[in-house]
């Protein structure tokens, strides 16, 4: 396992300042803190190959491995840039408090929780829900949607292998999911407990008869929200 960071977590949000940079100010500090514009998150400047880390060029940098705090604390001591604190946009624009009263306005509940002990994924879950098919859920940690899946069968199945897949990554064993996916939720879940929400998709009748457009419904929220856990999230736009 790799530690993400030792300061921030990737649902982190930071953007630039109006300060104007002072001649002396090298190029790709300028490059790093304006691609940063008026947002990105810590996912987006820590990922591989971002434009952020093609612009650091300390001597103790070493590629997409290395932490990048020191080089967010200089930015940000300097006031290039500034970590925001900001809550969905879809809750800003409803006049939402909360993600829970999104979710009631879309007939989501809370069915469960989600955490990280002793290098085990767990999730907890009304049971009324475990045989359960054609389901959606929704994973939020601190106030954001950080992934959308469904289970065309029965739910539990589904649950147990995603506990398995993600303890998988935790302990560095074969496992189907991408490398870094482990890393990233010790980071998001550090001392945190996630809340699990779900629902039946939603039945409409049409000239065939009646269908359930789960896998719709799933693809339509990844689209509008891109949960970072969601890793194909961009085919989605």
């Amino acid at each position: 396992m790799n530690k993400i960071s030792n300061s921030f977590l990737l649902t982190d949000k930071f953007v630039r300042t109006d300060a104007e940079f002072d001649s002396r100010v090298k190029p790709h500090n300028r490059k790093r803190t304006e691609w940063i514009g008026e947002g990105k998150t810590f996912f987006d400047i820590y990922k591989r190959n971002s434009t952020y880390r093609k612009n650091i060029k300390r001597e103790s940098y070493s590629g997409n491995e290395t932490m990048i705090d020191q080089d967010l604390k200089w930015d940000i001591k300097h006031k290039w840039i500034k970590k925001v604190k900001t809550k969905d946009q879809y809750l800003r624009d409803k006049n939402l408090k909360t993600i829970d009263q999104y979710m009631n306005q879309m007939n989501f509940k809370k069915i469960g929780k989600f955490y990280i002990r002793n290098k085990k994924f767990i999730v907890e879950y009304n049971q009324k829900h475990s045989t359960s098919e054609k389901m959606i859920y929704i994973h939020v940690i601190d106030n954001e949607i950080v992934r959308v899946g469904s289970s065309k069968n029965k739910f539990k199945y589904r649950m147990e292998r995603w506990e398995k897949d993600i303890t998988r990554l935790l302990n560095n064993k074969k496992h189907d999911s991408s490398v870094n996916e482990g890393d990233e939720w010790v980071n998001l879940l550090n001392n945190r407990i996630g809340t699990l929400y779900g629902r039946k998709g939603s039945s409409i009748n049409t000239a065939v008869g009646e269908i359930n457009i789960y896998l719709s419904e799933e693809s339509y929220l990844i689209g509008k929200h891109q949960p970072i856990m969601c890793k194909d999230r961009s085919r989605y736009k």
